[in-house]
């Protein structure tokens, strides 16, 4: 996964200090979900353009690999589509900020037909968002 990375515009609160005072929001983590569709994305279509020319095989084949190794999209706790690795979205946040949709729209990796599961955790994202 990319670190470090951010969800662009968005913040969730850093629980993991024990001192309850040293609690704040955060935009840094590791592995948004944003960062995680674009690669996804990019390896695809070098891949397809490899096949295509037939060219680059190893390069290929080791894109092939580590497409398989980034971190998958999640559904969390609230049916939401993840918006970071860690479930830390909050269904009362009604932020605008909607870049973990980013496969859904400009990218192709959610849709009601190929991931139904998904493409509703997107949904509910966006009645989250308002």
């Amino acid at each position: 996964m990319t670190c470090p990375s951010s969800s662009p515009e968005d913040w969730y609160k850093n629980e993991s200090n024990k001192d309850p005072r040293q609690r704040r929001k955060t935009s840094i983590c590791a592995g948004s979900t944003i960062d995680m569709q674009i690669l996804h994305a990019l390896f695809a279509c070098c891949i397809e353009a490899s096949e295509i020319l037939g060219k680059d095989k190893n390069f290929r084949s080791k894109l092939h690999k580590t497409r398989q190794r980034l971190a998958p999209m999640q559904i969390g706790k609230h049916g939401q589509l993840q918006e970071w690795f860690e479930d830390w979205d909050d269904p009362d946040d009604k932020h605008r900020h909607l870049s973990h949709l980013w496969g859904l729209y400009q990218g192709t990796l959610i849709s009601p037909r190929k991931t139904p599961e998904l493409a509703e955790a997107a949904r509910k994202s966006l009645i989250f968002r308002g």
